[in-house]
């Protein structure tokens, strides 16, 4: 039966942290082992319901999912999604898997074929079980809850790459809490790229993980704090990839005391509640592949071995068009937008004015990896983030694409 007044919640986090046997993106050569643990990775899953609709939200400690790390006859995050709904009954268009991009967990990108590892696919299975498990769990411990939206800014931690102008420091916050305000659950929403310990031998949630422990040590009654990923593309720390773990506990500290002002602000008694509401919608789209020349052509742009080898394999991927899945998921006025891939953040800020006067959350890396979803001005000016790799698989016309599809949900959702 629905309650007007109050939603229901849970949530439930489960250990991921990966065996040393699995490898992590890393320079040359691209897949390198761990040798210990700095901090624990989590999926941390919310089930949210208004007596009505019920859906899944689950944030990863992970660098992204591709949706051909099982091979490409196979489908990763479909698979994930059916065996969440055979197991809950939510079914798997209101089931939506983020990623907060760190890049100091595995390598599920598949830059380099992760099931040719020895280890891979069992430890993928066990991964998938874990995050069924933790859906499982959420779905089982819900309690009747309020939703309260916050925003703020935390300025000073982030700089563009590209050296750009587009910047966006908002942080959302979607605060349930329960109606006796004992417990409460977080979705924090910020857009940087966790990068601060890549490419080093221990594992880490790097930046995400440091915030959630001191949201956990400072509010209490906090059940579960799920983080989604914003529009991230081109931007880093400001502090740079210094693979100095006293800089990922004091920009995670910066950026969860921002989350804590915003928190003590709205939950306030009178502050008010956004209307309940729990909404789903997922679609897909065809994306085309980027040019690709030939590997002869390709030799002749670049000299570097490492160039080249990012080239070969991407060329080797070939230039069959991508399925991406756009999904919208409802909670009161905000409206979660998961996009499968690497948003620049000029998409991010497009997205949160199109959807006004609702709040639009930005959720990049959800539903598969794409690569990056650059604009056709990105493509003119050039850079990393179009440069022929792994990273760059569909073309500059898929950011229109997406934009168009979004435009066109958003009426759907809407009127419906």
């Amino acid at each position: 039966m629905r309650d007007d007044v109050s939603y229901e919640i849970g949530t439930y986090s489960v250990d991921i942290t990966p065996p040393l046997t699995i490898p992590y993106l890393a320079g040359d050569p691209r897949h390198s082992f761990f040798t210990g643990i700095h901090d624990p990775l989590y999926a941390c899953a919310a089930v949210i319901s208004d007596g009505y609709r019920m859906v899944a939200l689950v944030s990863i400690d992970g660098i992204g999912f591709s949706n051909g790390l099982l091979g490409k006859d196979r489908d990763f995050t479909d698979e994930l999604k059916q065996r969440i709904e055979q197991a809950t009954g939510i079914p798997k268009d209101c089931v939506m898997l983020m990623s907060g991009h760190i890049h100091s967990t595995p390598d599920t990108l598949d830059f380099r074929p992760l099931r040719e590892i020895p280890a891979a696919l069992s430890w993928l299975e066990t991964l998938s079980s874990q995050i069924c498990q933790a859906v499982s769990r959420a779905a089982d411990h819900k309690f009747k809850a309020r939703l309260k939206v916050g925003k703020g800014s935390a300025e000073g931690l982030i700089h563009n790459r590209r050296d750009g102008d587009e910047l966006d420091s908002e942080v959302i916050l979607l605060l349930f809490e329960s109606c006796d305000q004992d417990r409460c659950i977080m979705l924090v929403n910020y857009a940087c790229h966790p990068v601060i310990v890549q490419v080093q031998e221990l594992v880490s949630a790097d930046f995400i993980g440091s915030m959630r422990t001191a949201l956990s040590s400072e509010i209490a009654g906090l059940e579960g704090c799920l983080f989604i990923q914003g529009a991230c593309g081109e931007i880093n720390p400001a502090v740079g990839c210094t693979k100095d773990f006293r800089d990922v506990e004091q920009f995670g500290r910066a950026l969860a005391n921002e989350v804590m002002s915003i928190y003590h602000q709205i939950a306030d008694s009178g502050y008010e509640a956004l209307p309940v509401q729990v909404a789903a919608l997922s679609q897909t789209i065809q994306l085309a592949s980027r040019p690709l020349p030939s590997v002869e052509e390709a030799y002749q742009i670049s000299e570097d071995p490492a160039a080249r080898e990012e080239a070969w394999w991407r060329i080797r991927e070939g230039n069959s068009p991508y399925t991406a899945e756009i999904q919208f998921i409802r909670l009161g006025n905000c409206i979660i937008v998961g996009i499968p891939g690497e948003p620049m953040c000029m998409m991010g800020l497009a997205l949160k004015e199109m959807f006004k006067p609702l709040t639009a959350v930005p959720s990049g890396y959800a539903n598969g990896y794409l690569g990056y979803l650059a604009s056709y001005e990105d493509w003119r000016q050039g850079g990393y983030e179009v440069e022929l790799g792994p990273w760059s698989k569909v073309g500059p016309e898929s950011y229109d694409d997406i934009m168009n599809k979004i435009s066109q949900m958003k009426v759907t959702l809407i009127t419906n």
